[in-house]
């Protein structure tokens, strides 16, 4: 399910969603950067997807990638930043290459990513 649906949709229990998503740290992986991620980049943050609003702890990270290079974006679920227009607050964000974060397989460790 996507992220932000699990917050938003009318079938869902949003106080749920922040009991099991807020205050945790998630990696979007793959992400195809595109010229809309990077509108409100002069403010300090990227869109990692709709509604998904990251502020990035280095700005300058950003200029070592291209539009349509392959991201993984690393960042802290801070929650909803408003309920009348939908969307979620990630902080501390950074931007990587695609594979910089190497994820445990599910089972192995005791980290279970979220995504």
């Amino acid at each position: 399910m996507d992220l932000v649906t699990s917050y938003f949709s009318g079938y869902t229990n949003a106080s749920a969603a922040e009991l099991a998503y807020n205050d945790k740290y998630f990696v979007f992986k793959k992400l195809h950067l595109k010229d809309w991620m990077i509108t409100d980049l002069s403010q300090g943050y990227i869109w990692a997807g709709s509604g998904i609003k990251c502020e990035l702890v280095n700005v300058d990270d950003m200029k070592d990638f291209e539009i349509d290079d392959q991201i993984d974006v690393v960042g802290y679920n801070a929650g909803v930043t408003s309920y009348e227009i939908p969307g979620l607050l990630f902080k501390d964000c950074y931007v990587l290459p695609t594979g910089a974060v190497k994820l445990p397989a599910v089972g192995g460790g005791g980290f279970n990513p979220a995504y």
